[in-house]
């Protein structure tokens, strides 16, 4: 990385985020296994909040407020409301309030952002907890709950269009695959780039003591697995999981840890096209920030599927424009490259995708890189990181963008 340390100042001008507030820092972190298809939710939401409290230092009956996030519970596990007061019976809470959010896929990233509004107002302990189970359920279940992030009309226009084609029927990886091809068409970008951003999150994934799959893959096994959607593989394309996530923040001085320094969300109508979308609510956040891309050490973003990872990391200005296929391929996006290492957890195509709790773990995931806790994945002095989760498709956009900017 290039020498280029100088936080909350850009072009002589103090940053702007959260002048005159309080520090809000992560104080502890929980995250479950990805490959483990035997807990219930109960387990796996007592175990991440267990290991956040204890991370933090403080007892469960301290916590102030919480904020729960999950996508899929209505459809899933018959619990459409107050999934947070359900699933946390019996943890030792004392007299705390409790917020549920569904926002997608985005839904722990938007309730980390709910958390980071409530720290400014209030030095108690906040909790944000995701989760999701997701596996012992019919596929065309886990496709509906998945598709519930989608405007009612458009799945079902989109769902007929497939079963009359007689073709895979993800509707998700279908939206997804019209990305991929325009990428192709108006970028340059080759199915080889595709590739090489799938065999480095089985890489990642390797790495990551929690992911999902343990055993890296090669290009060949990639190009040459089940096609999904043209120009889409199998081994392209992110895979659901059970797993769950939980950090405590706050913004009383009486704890250390990684410094929350930027934090946006926007959503989206549909009257945009998603990566550009994605690109001016970039370039808002860095001029909020006062911190510039090229001074982001590592990045957890939203790679629903390989190519995803590609155009997200241009969108955010992370690379530049037309040089992630080829700085992917060289491995400068990696453990041992020179550019902003990215979704060094193996990302949802490597470490798995528990909607609701995505966003956390990305989130968590970053902590851990920040503090020097993440053995085996860890990249020397890493200072400033950023979480970019996503959900929701609208038409040709995406239904909202989180942001998190964190510094060591």
């Amino acid at each position: 990385m290039t020498a280029k340390r100088t936080f909350g100042v850009r072009g002589g001008t103090e940053t702007k985020i959260m002048d005159g507030m309080a520090k809000i820092r992560i104080i502890g972190v929980g995250i479950s296994s990805m490959r483990r298809r035997d807990l219930s939710i109960e387990d796996m939401v007592s175990q991440v909040c267990r290991d956040a409290v204890v991370d933090a230092g403080i007892e469960m009956d301290q916590i102030g407020h919480i904020f729960v996030s999950n996508m899929a519970g209505g459809v899933l596990n018959d619990q459409e409301s107050i999934r947070g007061q359900t699933f946390m019976r019996g943890l030792g809470l004392g007299a705390t309030s409790i917020f549920n959010c569904e926002n997608g896929c985005a839904s722990g990233a938007s309730a980390f952002a709910l958390g980071v509004m409530a720290a400014k107002l209030d030095d108690k302990p906040i909790l944000i907890l995701g989760f999701e189970k997701m596996y012992g359920f019919e596929p065309k279940d886990v496709r509906e709950a998945i598709e519930h992030g989608m405007p009612y009309d458009q799945r079902h226009n989109i769902r007929n269009m497939l079963i009359a084609e007689n073709m895979d029927p993800s509707i998700a990886m279908f939206c997804n695959a019209k990305w991929a091809n325009k990428q192709m068409q108006e970028k340059g970008t080759t199915i080889e780039h595709f590739a090489a951003a799938a065999v480095k999150a089985r890489r990642c994934a390797s790495r990551t003591d929690y992911a999902k799959f343990s055993e890296p893959v090669t290009m060949e096994e990639v190009l040459n697995s089940k096609v999904i959607h043209l120009p889409l593989t199998r081994l392209m394309c992110s895979s659901y999981t059970d797993g769950a996530a939980a950090i405590l923040i706050s913004s009383s001085n009486k704890f250390t840890g990684p410094e929350v320094i930027g934090s946006k969300v926007v959503g989206g109508f549909g009257d945009k096209e998603s990566h550009m979308h994605l690109k001016t609510i970039a370039q808002s956040f860095w001029e909020e920030t006062g911190i510039s891309p090229d001074q982001v050490d590592v990045a957890e973003v939203h790679d629903a599927t390989s190519p995803e990872e590609l155009w997200a990391i241009e969108s955010l200005g992370l690379v530049g424009e037309g040089e992630a296929g080829d700085l992917t391929v060289r491995g400068e996006t990696d453990l041992l490259g020179s550019h902003v290492y990215v979704n060094p957890s193996g990302g949802l195509v490597g470490r798995g995708h528990p909607l609701g709790a995505t966003g956390l773990v990305q989130i968590a995931e970053l902590s851990l890189h920040l503090t020097g806790k993440a053995p085996g994945r860890q990249r020397e002095r890493s200072l400033l990181a950023l979480a970019s989760n996503s959900g929701g498709i609208i038409h040709d956009d995406v239904a909202t963008f989180v942001l998190h900017l964190l510094k060591a």
